[in-house]
């Protein structure tokens, strides 16, 4: 018994250190201070003199060494210190030579400090408030604050602590920040008990104060039963945990049983950290314009992307944005080209999206991600009428003068007439796949798809337009001028472009675009969007919005 604590009992305890950190809810790899070249070694403690659990020792150090890690063994001297018996050891007795003094320490030497079980690592326990009937367990103060010191160093370095059985109470009882090591903490603590102790005023004999009871008295997360975290309830060989709180690595494990897998994951834990930290690609957003149209193989453009990582390869691939297969992709070069000339339509697509990510080779590969937008240039052509099939649409382009233009369907729905300037033009079989698209040309232009029952783009381009779409999903472009549009039923996209447009969305689901100019745009019924763009716009939702 110590003779603060005979002079004073339970009320005695050292004073807190207190120390200042940057805490952190989850540890993240990337913001770590990573040990550079090779691992430093493995600084193991071990009871001084007496009583440490041999297994836990030999079993730990042996996987530590088989990773490739030296590791230095530390106790309060370093007079040799003899295990518990029967804990595992050989004929030899099991007897082992510190090779330094804990006071001579220096953390910064080591890559991860790691506590040895046994009745004898009570004395290193820096806060315990109880009095052990051995008084060798009880320790002496200066060690306690030596040990709670390197916890904190280590902690303050962010290298890994590692607790296995009745070790687990030298974290328990340490004092980090003004707090428990274990404070939040998910452990893993013995179902041993502890040796015979007087502790908060009763006395516990040999076994009975359990390591659970001093772990969650301290704020720690433990396990209730022993084998609990591991794959096996009824033993505790993989019962070893990691937990990353406020960013400091602290691994424990349940006891002797769990010794070889907790060596093989402090050694993993360092490795880990002494390896070079894989650092993600990046890659430039890029906007680039091409002629509708442009023949398979034609040169788009280039993803601009780099790796800080020297020596890494970057992978390219086109993630969205190309389900038709418009574009292909050089993987190795990130040069796309086009794949599809067909499907450049100004009329039907002026713009792609593309999502592209760059991927590097690492171990555990990062990406990055570039948004590139490809618009098409309108390349215009005389027509070689004014009314005519082309591929799967039916074309009908006004002339340069004002227009009005008729387009209905008849039997079916594909079946579909024209009517324009007090011409007949006939019908045409337009396919499911096709619509009719409509070019007002320049001239104020009065354009009516009123009776189509089938998918119908009207563009109004130049002139004061007015415009009426038909019952399925249309689009309506009005272009320059001050235009009237209106849309019936379908999901419409209806765009206004300059001056002042007057935009009515009627039945259906449509996405009202007013561009330039002081627009009026009324969605009707269904669920519309309304984007007013420039200018002083009037909005009204309508039913649904």
């Amino acid at each position: 018994m110590n003779l603060l604590t005979k002079l004073f009992g339970n009320l005695w305890k050292p004073n807190p250190r207190v120390r200042r950190r940057n805490h952190m809810t989850t540890e993240v790899f990337e913001d770590r201070v990573l040990l550079s070249g090779s691992p430093l070694p493995v600084l193991m403690v071990v009871a001084d003199q007496q009583d440490f659990y041999y297994q836990e020792y030999g079993d730990t150090r042996n996987s530590i060494e088989a990773s490739g890690l030296e590791v230095i063994v530390a106790a309060t001297s370093t007079n040799p210190t003899t295990p518990h018996p029967n804990s595992g050891q050989g004929n030899d007795g099991g007897v082992v030579t510190p090779d330094i003094a804990l006071a001579d320490v220096n953390a910064a030497d080591y890559s991860a400090i790691v506590f040895v079980g046994g009745w004898g690592s009570s004395m290193y326990q820096y806060d315990f408030p109880g009095d052990y009937n051995n008084s060798l367990y009880d320790g002496d103060l200066a060690t306690k604050v030596v040990v709670n010191d390197l916890i904190n160093d280590f902690a303050d370095a962010d290298k890994p602590l590692g607790f296995i059985c009745h070790a687990t109470m030298i974290g328990a009882w340490s004092d980090v920040d003004g707090q428990s090591l274990f404070q939040g903490r998910q452990v893993s603590v013995p179902y041993v008990g502890s040796p015979a102790v007087l502790y908060q005023g009763m006395w516990y004999g040999n076994g009975v104060l359990g390591q659970y009871e001093q772990a969650v008295a301290n704020g720690a997360i433990a396990n209730t039963a022993s084998g609990q975290y591991g794959a096996d309830p009824f033993s505790a060989v993989d019962d070893v945990v990691i937990d990353h709180t406020n960013g400091i690595t602290v691994i424990t494990a349940e006891n002797w049983d769990s010794a070889a897998l907790f060596g093989t994951t402090i050694a993993q834990t360092v490795i880990d950290q002494a390896e070079p930290e894989n650092q993600a690609p990046t890659a430039s957003d890029a906007l680039w314009a091409i002629d509708e149209h442009s023949a398979v193989g034609t040169s788009v453009g280039t993803v601009v992307a780099s790796d800080p990582d020297v020596g890494q390869t970057l992978e390219y691939a086109i993630i969205s944005g190309n389900e038709a297969g418009v574009f292909n992709i050089n993987s190795a070069t990130g040069e796309i080209t086009v794949a599809n000339s067909n499907l450049l339509n100004f009329e039907t697509t002026p713009q792609f999206n593309l999502q592209v990510q760059v991927t590097d080779n690492a171990t555990t590969p990062l990406n990055a991600t570039a948004n590139v937008t490809i618009q098409l240039n309108n390349i215009v052509e005389p027509p070689p009428a004014s009314v005519y099939q082309f591929g799967t649409d039916l074309i009908v382009r006004g002339t340069n003068s004002d227009d009005t233009i008729y387009v209905w369907s008849g039997q079916t729905a594909q079946n579909v007439f024209v009517w324009m300037n007090g011409v007949f033009y006939g019908g045409f079989n337009v396919p499911e796949e096709g619509r009719t698209v409509v070019y007002g040309s320049d001239g104020n232009d009065q354009i009516y798809a009123t009776d189509a029952r089938s998918s119908v783009a009207i563009f109004g381009e130049a002139g004061h337009d007015r415009i009426t779409g038909g019952s399925e999903s249309d689009l309506l472009d009005g272009g320059d001028g001050v235009d009237v549009i209106w849309a019936n039923g379908g999901n419409d996209i209806i765009r206004g472009g300059r001056e002042r447009d007057y935009l009515f969305g009627n039945d259906g689901n449509d996405v009202i675009l007013g561009g330039e100019g002081n627009d009026h745009m009324e969605g009707g019924t269904g669920l519309d969007i309304l984007i007013g763009g420039r200018g002083s716009d009037y909005m009204k939702g309508g039913d649904d919005d």
